[in-house]
């Protein structure tokens, strides 16, 4: 049996960036082309149909908010039978280029799942004080369960910086179901609430790579080789990891 993969998208653009989602330096690599994304979709379609794969096993996921997510990935997801898991940083709704709380809803109601990305999206969320973390989770989960008018149980981290005092905090609010950045397919627990990884997508993946992610545990290999080569960075570099990554991005877009 196939293990479930998870896939981490943020935002899909028709013809600009600037259509959805957060506009700073960090967000431009994760924002994927339409025209990418339909043709990533379809052939990990057509690979489960080729090889009897249920396509439960494929997750599709998408972190922030953008508006994106109800005009363009659900509409792909929906045409190839797809349910996409869509993350809400409830601080930007119904702010330009972020969904509003009619869209999240109808986002619901077409069978997608709606969790929580935290209230502000915080750079750092392991650098915060624990009022600031209760506070985060609180007000998102409260946003978010008025809206859809259900509890909110499933959430992701933003930036992938966890700690045990982040995943308290989310335990506190009732969140059972905790998405983070590790790309692996193993899932793990803490005090009983499933942690499950996710493999990021860039926009320098082809359809191919991406799908390769989907068919080949060495490619899933190399790729957690990867992160944990730059997670040992981020520990090392702390809060200047940051710095030195916008300074490099800002570089290779002039």
């Amino acid at each position: 049996m196939m293990k479930q993969v998870v896939l981490m998208y943020h935002d899909v653009y028709a013809d600009d960036t600037s259509e959805s989602g957060f506009q700073n330096v960090g967000a431009m690599p994760y924002k994927v082309n339409r025209k990418e994304f339909e043709q990533q979709v379809a052939l990990i379609h057509d690979y489960c149909q080729e090889k009897g794969i249920d396509q439960s096993n494929i997750s599709f996921t998408f972190d922030d908010g953008g508006r994106s997510f109800l005009y363009i990935a659900a509409e792909v997801l929906e045409r190839y039978g797809f349910c996409g898991t869509f993350f809400i940083a409830t601080a930007y709704i119904d702010t330009a280029g972020f969904l509003t709380k009619d869209e999240v809803l109808e986002l619901k109601k077409r069978g997608h799942l709606i969790g929580t990305h935290s209230h502000t999206h915080p750079e750092r969320m392991d650098t915060l004080q624990e009022t600031k973390l209760q506070e985060e989770w609180a007000v998102s989960c409260s946003i978010l369960s008025e809206i859809l008018d259900a509890p909110m149980s499933i959430a992701s981290i933003p930036n992938g910086f966890s700690s045990k005092a982040v995943l308290q905090a989310m335990i506190d609010n009732g969140i059972t179901l905790i998405y983070d950045s590790t790309p692996t397919t193993k899932k793990r627990s803490y005090k009983g609430v499933t942690i499950v990884g996710r493999y990021a997508i860039t926009n320098d993946m082809s359809p191919a790579s991406v799908l390769s992610i989907i068919k080949s545990p060495y490619k899933r290999a190399c790729i957690t080789l990867r992160y944990d080569v730059l997670k040992f960075a981020k520990i090392v570099l702390g809060d200047s990891y940051l710095r030195i990554r916008d300074r490099l991005l800002k570089k290779s877009n002039r």
